[in-house]
């Protein structure tokens, strides 16, 4: 990044000491020499009035000294040192060359070619801004949808406490009779949605009809919805206000030293991009490895820290890796870090709703919510960063997953498993699964709604949001710096160059490479230090044959547990914002350095060629148009069908809850 062969540019200054001519004595500064270094071009100097006469010098001598200077021109060429060498040959103008004289007056104004398309670094950031807006109103919408089918499950479970708490108040004060009319206003217009459909059967459907079952649908998904915002908001705040520094350090992270002039200016770029963005200057850390990367991570500008790899200081300069840290900053002051953790907090919100439901059902389940409550009690030890993220981790791991071991063990055919249900605690599990039927049933095809729905639906808005806030924070990061050459020279060789850092999949979107999933392939120092270590350990003391099985053994029970924390590893890294779709999150290199183009870099053609679409990719996709169509409306009936199950099941325990109820009231 320090580069000592650069020579540093310097304003020009007027030298303080005289200068003498042919006799010996001071002469007068030509006018050019007058110019500041912020002056106008010496070519378009005025000729400056006839100084006043100086003490000694009479006033028609210096008249004929100025009429000598305008016989030999505006400019005459300074005198040339006695040995030096004749200029050698060149096909430049004369006035272009060094110590040349200009005889012609100045060309006119000539075009410089640039990107045909220019845009201002503000008409962008406009631009995006406004289409992240677009994005972010329609990513609302379907997060609501992706959440309705879990909704209906978790409303009769709301609808029953909510019965039970009125019924305990009721033992203390008296409640007005208007409530339980209320209560029973509501059950009869969820019953008005079966009364529509079948209505519909026989001809038109009443207006007064199609209200009340409208208002029953109302009844029937509020409790729900309002159900996972509430469990949302408490996962946002509560992840927001863990921190991140234990977070970094779990990655191998560490702070910069200041006696390193590499590590030292890295410091003093991050906070020169902090003033220009006008906020407050962020941590820095760094990361030792072979991958050239860089990230920023936190929940807002107050606890921001910019995570970049030493690779990366050592393999740019210092305009590429002032771009890669202004992407990062402008990131920071476009609220990049509040929009990733309301995403990602969406994804763990439906895994902890689909670990309650599957909880009755599933000792993986109950495994999962046991341990997120041993994390959140801090039964380790450990800071409330970790704990926050391994909460995360755990609770986005079940997002994914249908498993309901209890259910598998009673209607399954393994008769090593069905010979536990001979013990008591084997026919309880019978009962349990039996009477828990409607709920694990309904369960299962609202997390199928929702898989579709997130995969084809909810993670592709959600891709190209924060696809977009990348486009935004290049735009800024050109604000910030004024030099887009240098961002698109920086961010070419860090997509040359990176890779996903070791353990960072949880954070690969706030990464400016990404690649977190498949770093257990990439070249681990630590790994194989360790492996050497443990081989010695195993074969000390043996020689010959038995020395050399020793070490196979030793390296292939490493090796197997390292594909093994490859694969656990993985399967948590599925939860993460990267994994949720078809899209990726992380937009393609062409694509922003197109952008940088626009905004004024230069930038080598044959890094855009990869993104023209040739003749044959056209044809490709509109021949592949009608099976995408037919995906798509599968996908669609899929869900619709999946949403009816659901009402249909949830039936089944509303009517308990309803004679519950008449009961009580």
């Amino acid at each position: 990044m320090i580069d000592d062969d650069t020579p540093t540019p310097r304003p020009f200054t007027v030298d303080p000491r005289p200068r003498e001519d042919d006799a010996g004595q001071a002469a007068e500064p030509r006018p050019y020499e007058r110019l500041s270094s912020d002056a106008r071009s010496w070519r378009d100097a005025p000729e400056s009035p006839p100084p006043a006469p100086r003490r000694g010098t009479s006033e028609g001598t210096l008249s004929a000294r100025l009429a000598e200077r305008r016989r030999q021109g505006p400019h005459p060429t300074p005198p040339r040192f006695p040995d030096a060498e004749p200029p050698a040959a060149s096909d430049e103008p004369a006035e272009c060359r060094p110590g040349g004289q200009r005889t012609t007056s100045p060309g006119p104004w000539q075009h410089v070619e640039g990107p045909a398309n220019r845009e201002s670094f503000f008409e962008e950031q406009a631009r995006h801004r406004r289409r992240a807006l677009r994005l972010t109103a329609i990513s609302t919408p379907a997060v609501i949808l992706a959440g309705l089918p879990l909704s209906l499950v978790v409303t009769p479970i709301i609808v029953l406490a909510i019965i039970l708490l009125t019924k305990l108040v009721s033992l203390l004060v008296t409640i007005p009779p208007a409530v339980p009319e209320l209560y029973r206003s509501v059950a009869w217009s969820i019953g008005a949605i079966f009364d529509a459909v079948e209505a519909s059967d026989r001809g038109r459907v009443p207006w007064s009809m199609i209200g009340a079952a409208l208002l029953g649908a109302v009844f029937l998904l509020l409790p729900g919805v309002l159900a996972m915002l509430g469990l949302w908001t408490t996962l946002r705040r509560l992840f927001s206000g863990a921190g991140v520094g234990g977070l970094v350090i779990g990655l191998g992270a560490r702070e910069p030293d200041l006696t390193d002039l590499e590590e030292r200016q890295l410091v003093n770029v991050v906070d020169e991009m902090a003033i220009a963005a006008g906020l407050p200057a962020p941590r820095v850390m760094l990361l030792d490895g072979q991958i050239a990367n860089a990230a920023v991570v936190g929940s807002g500008p107050e606890d921001a820290v910019v995570v970049v790899s030493r690779r990366l200081l050592d393999e740019m300069d210092r305009d590429e890796t002032q771009g890669i840290l202004a992407h990062q900053i402008a990131s920071i002051g476009n609220g990049d870090l509040g929009v990733a953790l309301s995403m990602v907090t969406v994804f763990r919100t439906f895994g902890l709703v689909n670990a309650l439901l599957d909880a009755p059902v599933s000792s993986s389940a109950r495994l999962t919510l046991l341990r997120v409550w041993d994390v959140l009690h801090d039964t380790e030890g450990r800071d409330a960063a970790t704990r926050a993220a391994e909460a995360a981790r755990l609770l986005g791991s079940r997002v994914s997953m249908m498993e309901m071991e209890d259910v598998d063990i009673v209607l399954g055919n393994d008769e090593s498993k069905r010979r536990e249900l001979q013990s008591v605690s084997g026919w309880l599990m019978r009962i349990r699964v039996w009477a828990l039927f409607p709920i694990w049933a309904a369960a299962g095809l609202a997390k199928t709604a929702l898989m579709v729905l997130v995969f084809a639906l909810l993670g592709p808005l959600l891709a190209w949001t924060w696809r977009t806030r990348r486009f935004l924070a290049d735009a800024t990061a050109v604000q910030l710096t004024r030099n887009p050459d240098g961002i698109a020279r920086g961010l070419q060789g860090l997509l040359a160059r990176g890779g996903g850092i070791r353990w960072g999949a949880w954070a690969d979107h706030l990464f400016v490479v990404g690649g977190g999933v498949t770093e257990g392939a990439r070249a681990r120092e630590k790994d194989v230090a360790e492996l050497r270590a443990e081989v010695e350990r195993e074969s000390a003391g043996t020689s010959g044959v038995d020395r050399m099985a020793a070490r196979l053994r030793a390296g292939d029970r490493y090796r197997q547990r390292l594909l093994a924390e490859d694969e656990a590893s993985r399967a948590v890294d599925q939860s993460e914002l990267g994994q949720m779709s078809w899209v990726s999150v992380h937009p393609s290199l062409p694509s922003r350095l197109k952008r940088l183009q626009a905004m004024g870099a230069n930038v080598d053609p044959a890094a855009l060629a990869s993104q023209r679409k040739t003749p044959q990719d056209w044809v490709f996709m509109l021949a592949m148009s009608p099976l995408i169509a037919l995906i798509v409306f599968l996908l669609g009936v899929v869900v619709v069908l999946s949403t009816g199950l659901v009402i249909v099941f949830m039936m089944i325990p509303m009517g308990i809850v309803y004679l519950v109820f008449e009961l009580l009231f």
